[in-house]
């Protein structure tokens, strides 16, 4: 399962992430979350949901076109999140057949609104992302969860991803 994107895998992503995506500020993003929040208390599960489908939708997409193969899904996510503007660093502390663990710094809400010291993780659309993502590449279930927020206080964001 582990291994390396290539030069030319990368250039395609690349690719794909810059001919298919749209740009929306990151305060702008932000205040859609807060708006969420306002009109739904349940704005996290909800935004995990779509976010997952949306995930498992661009994998799909990517391995359909031959930019990257599931054995690189992982990386090549990791390549997709930062390169976009999710996360500005990530980082696997934990790997196995059951459990993958993932820091991130500088992500997307987690950094925006830390400044307001969050008692819930805010970064469910992102941990959703990523567990659409892998669910759909691998063919396992995936079910994720952000045990640690720069929102809440933490150094970082930290998600769970149990493969099932």
């Amino acid at each position: 399962m582990t291994s390396s994107l290539s030069e030319d895998e990368l250039s395609k992503l690349q690719e794909a992430i810059e001919n298919e995506s749209i740009l929306i500020a990151k305060d702008v993003i932000a205040d859609l979350y807060k708006g969420f929040e306002k009109v739904m208390m349940f704005a996290g599960g909800l935004l995990y949901n779509v976010a997952k489908k949306a995930g498992k939708s661009m994998v799909k997409n990517v391995i359909e076109r031959g930019l990257i193969t599931p054995e690189h899904a992982l990386e090549a996510l990791i390549y997709t999140i930062e390169k976009s503007g999710y996360a500005d660093r990530m980082e696997i502390v934990e790997r196995n057949e059951k459990k993958i663990v993932i820091r991130a710094w500088g992500t997307l809400l987690g950094a925006k609104l830390s400044e307001e010291r969050r008692k819930k993780p805010v970064d469910a659309p992102v941990v959703g992302f990523i567990a659409g993502w892998l669910e759909e590449a691998w063919g396992r279930k995936v079910d994720g969860k952000e045990v640690k927020c720069l929102a809440k206080g933490d150094p970082y964001c930290e998600f769970e991803l149990k493969l099932k």
